[in-house]
């Protein structure tokens, strides 16, 4: 891996026959809430690459299911879990307790990209109306 930008872009190396690299760009925003950042541009949100990797790990775990992959699986749920409980508390709302179970399975906003988000704020940032 290689860092580009730190916390927002890497590089990462591929394996296998053509040992393809590939690019990773995280969302970017500037303001008051982002201390050390300078500029800004769309990407990923972290809950996103966990939800490829548990959906990564789910197909590797149907192949041949062992321990350490259930353990992986749930470790990398809590993680989502976590992160959608902090986006959640930071913009003053909360996660409905039943949903935590299927964060990996639901729907996200196509703003946010979080899954319980606060979908009307969305409607007062300009040039983000649904």
């Amino acid at each position: 891996m290689k860092v580009v930008d730190p916390g927002h872009e890497y590089l990462l190396d591929g394996v296998g026959v053509d040992n393809n690299s590939q690019r990773i760009i995280f969302v970017k925003n500037e303001g008051d809430k982002y201390p050390g950042n300078v500029g800004w541009h769309g990407g990923v949100i972290t809950q996103e690459l966990l939800r490829v990797c548990i959906d990564r790990t789910k197909y590797l775990n149907n192949q041949g299911s062992c321990m350490e992959t259930e353990m992986a699986l749930s470790a990398m749920r809590q993680a989502l879990a976590w992160y959608e409980v902090r986006a959640s508390r930071c913009r003053g709302t909360y996660i409905e307790g039943d949903h935590i179970d299927i964060l990996d399975k639901a729907e996200v906003c196509s703003v946010c990209g979080h899954n319980q988000c606060h979908r009307t704020e969305h409607e007062r940032l300009p040039g983000t109306k649904r």
